[in-house]
């Protein structure tokens, strides 16, 4: 890695599909800390084009699958920091798609990560942070003028917290 810095070479491919396993590694390790830092990097290596836009739509989605899946059947001692996890994870992600600002805009990622974000939200019943979603969501589909599925996709989840609140 260190070769690869001083000799002013641009993460590639390879270097994607490396971050992407330690990632993998780190979560079955259960080490936060390094989870993010390679996570970091594998986005890192995303911003530098060289991973095409498939394979990284298929990492990202398979990465937020699997910290969503760490918060189903854990301890409740190791729910706070899993949930943190998460939040940072998507925060993360969230940020780097982000179509107005993003390192890497990606409006598509964008709108699945958030959404699947706010699905998360819902689980782990945080409402506050689920509206904040729901806004950025329905704020960014009516500015682009997103399709018919994204609209519905964004109403089936206010429902759902619409219900959970009894309002």
């Amino acid at each position: 890695q260190e070769e690869l810095k001083s000799s002013g070479k641009n993460y590639g491919q390879w270097s994607y599909k490396a971050m992407k396993q330690l990632v993998k590694l780190h979560l079955r390790a259960g080490k936060s800390e390094e989870i993010m830092r390679h996570y970091k990097r594998m986005l890192q290596c995303i911003a530098e084009g060289s991973v095409s836009p498939n394979a990284v739509e298929k990492g990202v989605n398979g990465m937020l699958d699997r910290i969503s899946s760490l918060l189903q059947g854990i301890s409740s001692s190791k729910v706070q920091n899993s949930q943190q996890l998460a939040s940072e994870v998507y925060g993360c992600t969230v940020k780097f798609f982000d179509p107005k600002a993003g390192t890497n805009p990606n409006e598509r990622l964008w709108f699945k990560t958030n959404l699947k974000y706010g699905q998360l939200l819902y689980e782990m019943n945080q409402t506050s942070r689920l509206q904040h979603v729901l806004k950025d969501l329905t704020i960014t589909g009516a500015e682009s003028n997103s399709s018919s599925t994204h609209q519905m996709e964004i109403y089936a989840l206010q429902i759902q917290l619409y219900s959970r609140q009894k309002d």
